[in-house]
């Protein structure tokens, strides 16, 4: 049995614990929040109280605390020689990110971009990779819904989602659709973006970013995320030189037109649930926890390369203009 540390309990803590519980895995808890321990007692799971102590027990962590605070869980977990999972983004930041990556060498991690999962986007980059269509020209991606509706139940005010010092915000929490592009389109050489505060959430953060992208091998296309969607939304599409791919996520169709009609190329099946991403995820790192030779759904390079994009679209918007990003190998 896989030993696992958790660290965090928040509401995507809390989702990976409970995965990894199905998966069969052997599961400890830690959490900075000394005020909410009784929580992972109450829900039947093992607290841990020293994160030192939780890491050298464990095969390998799971790093779900807010974004603000991922590098030091993942840096000890490095040191120690220690698989991880560390949710999306990597950090709000770049402090300390070099040290991580070069201590984190040789090591299993895994991104938790779990949209990378979903059976119709498999489908698409299956397709995008073969080149059948020729090259990928331009695309599209939008996510929106409003904060207040995320997580019924909870103040989303209190939240870190609200709070662009703690990684929350628009361009931070919905990475998804920016870390999608740069794998179905391309790794990406500039970026431009506009954020703002348009609704009436309390936030102390842009409720809305749109960013133009341009991939290093010349593709441009745009990406729009929100906070403010009165309904959910989510969708894409990709231009290629003879054909373009739509997608719905409420739909759980992948299109083809190719000028000719509208074809179904991949299709969800009818007890497909979205949180069966975030499951197969978290299947895909036991499954390289134990076998290293598989290669990651979304490596720490990718994630590095998605937090450039993250940062060089707030420098864009702080200087009105494009920033050029650094040259990454994946």
């Amino acid at each position: 049995m896989t030993k696992i540390l958790v660290c965090g309990y928040g509401s995507i803590g809390k989702k990976h614990a409970l995965n990894l519980q199905k998966l069969q895995a052997d599961i400890k808890i830690w959490r900075q929040r000394g005020d909410q321990v009784q929580a992972v007692i109450d829900d039947g799971f093992v607290f841990e109280p020293s994160l030192d102590a939780g890491l050298e027990w464990c095969d390998a962590a799971v790093i779900a605390t807010a974004t603000n605070s991922h590098i030091e869980p993942a840096m000890k977990a490095a040191q120690l020689q220690k698989p991880f999972y560390l949710e999306k983004p990597v950090s709000h930041n770049k402090d300390g990110l070099d040290m991580l990556v070069e201590a984190a060498q040789g090591l299993v991690v895994e991104v938790g971009c779990q949209m990378r999962q979903h059976p119709n986007l498999k489908a698409l980059q299956t397709r995008l990779q073969k080149g059948e269509d020729g090259a990928v020209l331009a695309f599209q991606a939008w996510v929106g819904q409003r904060l207040d509706q995320w997580r019924p139940g909870t103040d989303y005010r209190k939240s870190y989602s609200a709070d662009a010092e703690r990684g929350g915000g628009a361009l931070f929490d919905l990475v998804h659709e920016i870390d999608l592009m740069t794998w179905l389109a391309g790794v990406m050489q500039s970026v431009y973006a506009d954020l703002r505060q348009n609704s009436d959430l309390e936030m102390k953060a842009e409720d809305l970013a749109n960013l133009v992208l341009v991939t290093r091998a010349g593709a441009a296309g745009t990406v729009q995320l929100d906070m403010l969607s009165p309904a959910y939304r989510r969708g894409l599409q990709i231009i290629c030189a003879r054909a373009i791919y739509r997608w719905e996520m409420t739909e759980g169709i992948l299109w083809r037109d190719d000028g000719s009609g509208a074809v179904c190329i991949d299709k969800i099946t009818d007890d497909y649930k979205p949180s069966m991403m975030l499951f197969d995820t978290m299947a895909h790192f036991l499954k390289r926890v134990n076998d290293p030779s598989i290669p990651a759904s979304c490596s720490l390079a990718e994630g590095v390369h998605d937090l450039d994009i993250l940062l060089g679209a707030r420098e864009a918007h702080k200087t009105g203009q494009r920033q050029m990003l650094e040259e990454v190998k994946i």
